[in-house]
């Protein structure tokens, strides 16, 4: 049962990560990892500087999703 589960969230992260790449606005996922320069110039992009926080508010929820998930799980075992 542990290798399904660990199976089933390995595919999950590798289908979130496949999914969210690509675009500019799929690139502003990794927003904190950019360089100082280019994050002054992605927040003062004004088409850019609102998804920043989108973005990070979706990774919150997918965690917490992938958390219940994970706890439903184990507690099943």
């Amino acid at each position: 049962m542990l290798i399904i589960e660990l199976i089933v969230i390995c595919v999950l992260f590798w289908g979130i990560c496949y999914l969210g790449t690509g675009s500019d606005e799929k690139n502003i996922k990794s927003y904190s990892s950019y360089p100082n320069e280019v994050q002054k110039l992605v927040s003062e992009n004004p088409c850019l500087s609102g998804k920043i926080k989108i973005s990070f508010l979706k990774g919150i929820v997918v965690f917490l999703l992938i958390a219940v998930i994970d706890g439903a799980l184990l507690s099943v075992i």
